[in-house]
C-alpha cells in the first residue's frame, strides 16, 4: 500500500500518480518480511497523460493499445480505473475517511494564512475551526495601526480541540513596542493602554478559547522576507513564546478505533499528519502488518528515521511493547519534542535511544546500531526527493532487518526506490 492518503484527491492522483499498484493482502512467508501469496500484484494506469491535469479521476478509461489506426492487429487492452474508487476501496478497504476531496473537504488540521494586505480569505481544504480562527486573526491585524505588522499565522488544530498559533511579525522595533515591557505582569499594574500584545491576546482568547499556545517570529522590516519554515535551516529563528506553552499536546493514534491516542508534544513547524482520520486509517493498516510480524517473532526492535519518529514510535511501542526503540532525525526541534514526549510517557516509553544526524548519515546510523537485537523493524519516510543516499544499501546490508515500513511522502521516487529495495543482493519482498 503506498497512497499518502492525506493528500490523495480526485485532482491530485491523476496528476502525480501515473501507475497504481493493486497489492493483495500480504500473507506470512518463509522469507524475510512479508511476501505475496499466489496472486501477483495488478497495475492500473491512472489516466492518459494528455488529460492528466483535468477532470475527475473516477471516470474509467481504456488505453490506446486495442488496435492501431491503420488496421493493425488488436493488442491488449489497458484497463483503467475507476482509479480513485479502486485506490480507496481496494487498497484501503473502502474507508470513507480516506476519500478526501481537496476542493471542499476541509480535511487539513494545520495551515498557514497570510495576514494583513495579503490575506486571501478562508481555505476550502482547512478545518472550519482554523478558518474561523484565521478570520479573527485577520480582523485583529486590520485593527493594527501598521498594516504590515502582522505577516503570517501558522495554525494547528489538535485532536483534543485545542489550537496553536505561530505569528510572523514585521520589524524588530515594531515587535518590541507591541510586546511591551513585561508580559508576566498583570495588566492592572500598568494600565491596558500600554499592553497592546496583552489586549490582543485578551480579545483573541475571548473569541477563540481553544487557543492555548501563541508563539512568534520576527521578520526584517522593509522587506518581504519571512523566516525559513524548516527548523534545521541555519537561519531558522526558534519561535518565542507569547502566551501559553510554546507547543501543543497532540495525540498519536494507536491503530485501535475508539481508543485514546498517545499524547506527545508538538512544536511550531514540526511535522504532523494533516488529516486525522486518514492518519488513523494509515496507522491501523501498519499495525495489522506489524502484528503479523510480531506474532512470527520477526520484529523485536523498532528503528525510526525521520520527522515522525517520535510520535509514531511511541504509538507502535505502546501497541506492541518493543523493548528498544532507536529514533533518529535531522530536525533538532523534532528531537527535542521526541525527548519531551518520551518523558511525558515514561510509564510506557522504555529503552529509547534518540539522536540527531543529517539525512545523508541515516544509513550510517543504521549500520552502527549494535547487532544482536534483531529482528529489526525499520520505519523510513521518503521526502519529496526520496530517501537519503545510503539508506537503502544500509537496509539491504543488515541481515537482521526483517521488515521495512516504507512511509511515502512523494510518489515520484517510488519506482526507483522500490526497484532498488526489491532487487539485487539482500533484496526485500513486498
Amino acid at each position: 500500500y503506498f497512497a499518502n492518503s492525506a493528500i490523495c484527491s480526485e485532482r491530485y492522483v491523476p496528476q502525480r500518480l501515473p501507475i497504481v499498484v493493486d497489492l493483495p493482502r500480504a500473507a506470512a512467508g518463509s522469507g524475510r518480511g512479508l511476501v505475496y501469496p499466489s496472486q501477483p500484484p495488478s497495475f492500473w494506469q491512472a489516466r492518459p497523460a494528455s488529460l492528466s491535469s483535468y477532470g475527475e479521476a473516477g471516470r474509467p478509461h481504456r488505453g490506446s493499445q486495442e488496435g492501431d489506426q491503420n488496421g493493425g492487429a488488436s493488442g491488449s487492452t489497458s484497463v483503467v480505473s475507476p482509479l480513485f474508487v479502486r485506490l480507496m476501496e481496494q487498497l484501503h478497504d473502502g474507508r470513507p475517511e480516506l476519500h478526501t476531496a481537496t476542493n471542499s473537504s476541509g480535511y487539513r488540521n494545520k495551515a498557514s494564512f497570510s495576514l494583513g494586505r495579503h490575506f486571501a480569505g478562508e481555505q476550502e481544504t482547512v478545518a472550519p475551526e482554523l478558518n474561523r480562527l484565521a478570520l479573527k486573526l485577520q480582523a485583529l491585524a486590520e485593527a493594527s495601526p501598521d498594516p504590515n505588522f502582522f505577516v503570517e499565522a501558522a495554525l494547528k488544530l489538535t485532536r483534543r480541540g485545542t489550537m496553536g498559533v505561530k505569528l510572523v511579525l514585521r520589524g524588530h522595533e515594531a515587535a518590541t513596542a507591541w510586546l511591551g515591557q513585561d508580559l508576566s505582569l498583570d495588566v492592572s499594574e500598568s494600565g491596558a493602554k500600554n499592553w497592546t500584545a496583552h489586549a490582543w491576546w485578551e480579545e483573541l482568547k475571548a473569541a477563540e478559547p481553544g487557543v492555548i499556545s501563541v508563539t512568534y517570529q520576527v521578520a526584517p522590516a522593509g522587506s518581504d522576507e519571512k523566516p525559513p519554515k524548516s527548523p534545521w535551516h541555519p537561519r531558522y529563528p526558534m519561535p518565542t513564546s507569547l502566551f501559553g506553552d510554546p507547543f501543543v499536546i497532540e495525540e498519536a493514534p494507536i491503530g485501535r478505533a475508539g481508543q485514546t491516542g498517545i499524547p506527545y508534544r508538538l512544536s511550531p513547524d514540526t511535522f504532523s499528519e494533516v488529516n486525522g482520520p486518514a492518519e488513523e486509517a494509515m496507522i491501523e493498516v501498519v499495525c495489522e502488518w506489524i502484528s503479523k510480524l510480531v506474532d512470527q517473532g520477526l520484529a523485536k526492535t523498532l528503528c525510526m528515521f525521520g520527522r515522525n519518529s517520535g510520535f509514531i514510535g511511541l504509538a507502535l511501542q505502546h501497541r506492541f511493547g518493543f523493548a528498544t526503540v532507536y529514533a533518529h532525525t535531522h530536525c533538532p526541534v523534532t528531537l527535542a519534542d521526541a525527548q519531551a514526549s518520551v518523558a511525558m510517557n515514561s510509564s510506557i516509553a522504555k529503552g529509547w535511544v534518540m539522536g540527531r544526524c543529517e539525512k545523508y548519515d541515516f544509513g550510517g546510523v543504521l549500520a552502527r546500531i549494535p547487532e544482536g537485537q534483531g529482528p529489526l523493524l525499520v520505519h523510513v519516510t521518503n521526502s519529496r526527493h526520496g530517501l537519503a543516499d545510503g539508506v537503502i544499501p544500509a537496509l539491504k546490508a543488515r541481515r537482521d532487518v526483517y521488515a521495512i515500513a516504507y512511509n511515502s511522502c512523494s510518489h515520484l521516487p517510488l519506482p526507483g526506490e522500490w526497484t532498488e529495495l526489491c532487487s539485487g543482493p539482500g533484496a526485500f519482498e513486498m
